[in-house]
């Protein structure tokens, strides 16, 4: 019985160390773009704009949550807005993706975290 345990623990490292060595090759790389709006179709820059709004009104949603960042839920599909006369309005979130939903959430943490160390007196930034 142990024999077959020690053998399934030697696949499992042996995957492990595998994935290790190809996650070594791998470069992270980062694209910033500049678009030329000229360039664009208007189903384009609808898209985009769309994007931007609901990427504020999850931000707005995700601030105004009762735990703020540290207890939001990016999975959630309806955020709750303020319309034009300041009544709280559901609406859908349609274009913004959960990985984009999931980098709002994380930077909105990591400014947090920034600004608690300048409060303690501490310099902040690299």
């Amino acid at each position: 019985m142990n024999e077959r345990f020690a053998l399934k623990n030697r696949e499992i490292s042996k995957a492990r160390m595998e994935t290790i060595g190809r996650h070594r090759q791998m470069s992270c790389k980062t694209y910033e773009l500049k678009l030329d709006k000229s360039h664009l179709s208007n189903g384009d820059l609808n898209a985009l704009y769309r994007l931007f709004l609901e990427a504020k009104w999850f931000y707005n949603a995700m601030l105004a949550s009762p735990g703020g960042p540290f207890a939001f839920d990016y999975k959630q599909k309806n955020v709750v807005v303020l319309n034009k006369q300041r009544e709280p309005e559901v609406r859908r979130i349609r274009v913004l993706s959960s990985q984009m939903r999931q980098s709002i959430i994380d930077r909105a943490k990591q400014a947090i975290r920034g600004l608690a160390v300048k409060k303690k007196g501490r310099r902040g930034g690299p």
